[in-house]
Parts: structure tokens; sequence; C-alpha cells
């Protein structure tokens, strides 16, 4: 099989990014209500790949544990939808085979930048010296990988229910099933509809991939396997460009109140407005030793902080 590459385009303004995906978009099949996906991150070089695969996780005994501890914390789903569980675990911050996805671009852009925002790293510390906004057609991800013309049932049907079922049995005991053929998740990954779980799920349009049998990131199954050729692209940000996108972003009403709704986001937002003004760290700047610098808008150290 010939090599295949992402269609890297490198933007410097908004204007510029949704002009192309309106002229990407508008070359693909579109079906029902479905529309493209996108995905933000404040380091391009960084995988599309879920938590679960980027360190070395016990991914059953996260998810079974959760499921056993999580019922003393508050309103928790069925017993048997595990769609439900791992869009929660993945909610909280539990490393799970899902990756976040959102229908709006200006979004991801958010969520790109407020990444470079809110992290300590310096500029040596990233792989790119880009943020990375990714464009994918959820329709043909399901085509190719399971034969689906739209959006899986997560909760009953093959295959849509096989890849969460993963996701809570032992990697022996899912390898056992699938050679018996008493489970049939799908090798790539699937897009699926998110349960709200969270008021926040909703207002950041969110909607999931989910990883099958191969653990290979987005980028390296298009290459590899073709997977989505046409239907996805990639937009590279200069990140010296992120402070300008942040306040461009904020002017046309995309902030963090507006995507966290709630206090902390509120709070965020006040401290972005009326605090210091985040700024591209440097090993060697002796600024970046200020706490003010190291500490980012809302002094974490949140690398992913969606929903």
């Amino acid at each position: 099989m010939s090599k295949r590459f992402v269609l890297d385009t490198e933007i410097t303004a908004l204007p510029q990014l949704l002009s192309l995906i309106k002229e990407y978009g508008a070359a693909w099949r579109h079906v029902g209500n479905a529309r493209p996906w996108f995905r933000g991150q404040a380091d391009a070089g960084e995988p599309l790949l879920p938590g679960v695969f980027r360190g070395e996780y016990d991914e059953f005994q996260m998810t079974s544990t959760f499921r056993l501890k999580a019922l003393a914390f508050g309103a928790t789903p069925d017993t048997d939808r595990l769609d439900q569980w791992l869009f929660l675990a993945q909610h909280f911050g539990l490393p799970t085979r899902l990756l976040d996805w959102t229908e709006s671009p200006l979004f991801a852009c958010f969520f790109a930048v407020s990444q470079w925002a809110l992290s300590p790293k310096p500029e040596e510390a990233y792989k790119s010296r880009n943020m990375g906004i990714w464009m994918l057609n959820p329709v043909e991800l399901n085509r190719h990988s399971a034969g689906l013309p739209a959006f899986p049932n997560t909760w009953k049907a093959i295959p849509g229910r096989e890849n969460f079922r993963l996701a809570f049995e032992s990697e022996k005991r899912a390898a056992e099933l699938i050679v018996t053929e008493d489970m049939a998740p799908t090798k790539f990954p699937l897009a699926v509809q998110a349960s709200a779980v969270d008021r926040r799920v909703v207002v950041q349009r969110s909607c999931f991939t989910i990883h099958g049998t191969d653990q290979r990131d987005f980028e390296r199954l298009h290459d590899d396997e073709g997977l989505l050729a046409g239907n996805f692209r990639k937009f590279s940000i200069p990140r010296n460009e992120a402070p300008a996108l942040l306040e461009e972003l904020a002017n046309i009403g995309v902030s963090f109140s507006t995507i966290y709704p709630d206090f902390s986001g509120l709070a965020m937002e006040l401290r972005s407005r009326f605090g210091p003004k985040p700024k591209l760290l440097y090993v060697n700047d002796s600024s970046a030793n200020s706490p003010s610098n190291q500490s980012g808008i809302d002094g974490s150290n949140t690398s992913d902080s969606r929903t």
C-alpha cells in the first residue's frame, strides 16, 4: 500500500481557518444532521490518541474500580450502560479509549489556545512549534471502520457497544472473547454521539471517537491504512499566534465562561481578562520563573481542560 500523508495547512487567522473548513467540508458527503468534527491541541506534534494509550495504564483496573467506587460520589448510570460509564469516567479525567471532539471549529481553536494558556510548559518542551486543529468526517469514519452509514447505537447493537466492552475487560479476557466471537469490536475507531452526562458536554457540542483493537493514532492510521483518506484534514497554527487568537475568540463570545458554564469557568475568564496575560515561555527566559507566568491563567497545570 502506498503511503499517504495527512493534508496539513498552516494558518494564522480565524477567517482563514473558517474559509478552508467551508471549502473542504463542501466536498464531503453529508448524511442526516452529521457535520464535520474538530479537535484542537496546543501541540500539533502530539498524536491524536486517547489518554489510556498515552501511558502505561491498566485500563481494566481503572474502569472497573471507577465503576465500583463511583456509587458513593453521586448519581451514576445504570449498571449495563457501559457507554455512559465510560463517558462519565472521561468527563472527570480518567484516561479512557475515548477521544474528545467537537462540532464547533471555534471551540476546537479555543481548546488548543486555552491548553497553551493554562500550561506552564516552556516552548522547548513542545514537540511542534504549532498548535493543531484536526477536521474529520465522522460518517466516513464509521463507513470505513464498520460499514455503517451513520452513528452506531452504543448501548445495545453491535458494533457500537463492543468497543465500549473492550474498556471493561482485561486484555487477556477480551482476546479470548474475540477468538470465540463472543465479542466483536472494530479494528479502527468509531465515531459515536455523546450521552449528556454533564451540561458541559452539551454546551461544548462534544462528540467522541472510541478506539477499537488497533491502538495507533489517527494520523498513523490515515498514513498507513488509508483511514479517512480524503476526509481528514489538519490545520497548523504557529503558537506565537496564541495570545492574539485567545483575544479574538473572546471578542466573538468564545471564552472560558461560555465553554465552561460554571463558577470555575467564570473565574478563569476573569483572571484572563483582568490578570497577567499568558505568554510564550522559554527555559532561558528569567521571567518564566515567576509564579504568575509558571501558573498560566488559573494557577493549574492542566494539559487538556476539555469537558
